[in-house]
Parts: C-alpha cells; sequence; structure tokens
C-alpha cells in the first residue's frame, strides 16, 4: 500500500480522464478497473483517516460514472466487484445510456469529470 493513497488514486482518476477524453476508452476501463479495486480493498485503511477519506469517496464516485460511460463506448468484460459497485450506483443509467438518452451522458459526464472543466 502507498503511504499516501489519495494522492495514487488521484493520479490514476486524471490519467484515466486524460485517456477517456482522447478516446482511449479500453485504456480508461483499465486504469479504473484497477484503482476501484485497490480502493475496495483497502477501504477500511481510509477509514481511519477522515481528511482522505472524504477525498478518496469523491474520487471513487467520480471514477464510477465516467467508468459507466466508458463501458457503454467500449464494452469491455469489467471486473465482478467493479460491475457490482457500477450497477448498484447507476443501473437505471447505464441502460438509459445503452439506448443513446445523452441528458443521461451529460449528467454523468458532469459528475465524473475534474471541476475545472466548465459546460460549454
Amino acid at each position: 500500500m502507498s503511504l499516501v493513497p489519495a494522492c495514487q488514486i488521484t493520479a490514476n482518476y486524471y490519467a484515466g480522464f486524460a485517456n477517456f477524453m482522447i478516446r482511449k476508452y479500453a485504456n480508461t476501463i483499465y486504469l479504473y478497473q484497477h484503482i476501484l479495486g485497490y480502493i475496495q480493498r483497502t477501504k477500511h485503511f481510509f477509514q481511519n483517516r477522515s481528511f482522505q477519506a472524504e477525498d478518496i469517496n469523491k474520487k471513487n464516485d467520480q471514477m464510477l460514472a465516467l467508468l459507466a460511460i466508458a463501458s457503454t463506448f467500449c464494452p469491455l468484460r469489467l471486473d465482478e466487484s467493479v460491475n457490482q459497485q457500477v450497477k448498484e450506483k447507476y443501473s437505471d443509467k447505464l441502460n438509459r445510456l445503452q439506448h443513446g438518452d445523452m441528458t443521461v451522458y451529460d449528467d454523468l459526464f458532469f459528475s465524473g469529470c475534474p471541476k475545472f472543466l466548465s459546460p460549454i
């Protein structure tokens, strides 16, 4: 485990987002699966560090939103635990995304993207 897990998680979030923006959805899915699995396995370590737990939970939610979008653009097999997280959080939105509902895409994108991006 890293000494600064929030830094590792944030770096992977931005790397995955960069891949997402250049339409390398498979790379995004791979990165987010890896780091979301890491968060799930080591979640009990973060609960003791409340200052990091908030940031980690926020990045977790952002990655799940972007992963839901990326998995509709590039349908790859997700790890079972990560797939379960996505379905628990966004099951209704996933179905609407698969049918082409752009309002759901906008909603998930703006909840998952970094806050320095502004809607056009």
